[in-house]
């Protein structure tokens, strides 16, 4: 999954922009909403995983880079392979724990989720939609070689659902990691349309 980290290196690349400029994404093909800060450009491939052996799945993310935090929505389902509860859990814990190994992560706590919907919401409950505790940690990434990693924070909220698993995350140097953004952009996900 260290292939996971260059993914996300390479959208960053392919998006950047100065300021904050939320606008609604929809991606009726894998069901789900969010206020990405940026115009996101998406990328997706096919990925052997070692647990359980010989197991593939398909990763797409679409990611949008502000000031070198980058938000980002990850989807993931299992190829050729029937899916149940339990295989969808243990497809995100490993997401979860590769976010945290691509970091390094020293420090990580799991904490409430932001709301998922506003009180005067009124789209159908998400009964087919579990919601995992919202992941935040500190760890290192590498921005520039020549200048070594740095203190970076990460933000990750996944949802399992009935056949695949979607992830909202937030990865960016501490420095210019604003946790109003990653607030906003977290309750802003929504995972069916």
């Amino acid at each position: 999954m260290k292939r996971l980290l260059g993914l996300l290196a390479s959208l960053s690349l392919m998006s950047c922009t100065p300021e904050l400029n939320w606008r609604i994404h929809r991606e009726p093909d894998t069901n789900w909403q969010v206020a990405f800060p940026a115009k996101p450009v998406s990328v997706k491939r096919t990925l052997a995983l070692t647990d359980p052996p010989n197991a593939t799945i398909e990763l797409q993310l679409w990611a949008a880079n502000v000031n070198e935090v980058r938000y980002t929505i990850g989807y993931a389902r299992w190829v050729g392979k029937p899916s149940d509860h339990a295989k969808q859990e243990h497809l995100a814990k490993t997401l979860e724990s590769a976010m945290l190994n691509n970091i390094s992560a020293h420090q990580k706590v799991f904490a409430q989720a932001p709301d998922l919907a506003s009180p005067n919401d009124s789209r159908p409950s998400d009964s087919d939609v579990t919601a995992r505790p919202l992941l935040k940690a500190v760890g290192t990434i590498l921005l520039n070689p020549k200048q070594g990693p740095v203190e970076a924070q990460l933000w990750m909220q996944t949802h399992v659902r009935s056949g695949d698993v979607i992830e909202a995350i937030v990865l960016g140097p501490t420095e210019s990691f604003s946790q109003e953004a990653a607030e906003q952009f977290l309750s802003s996900f929504r995972p069916r349309l």
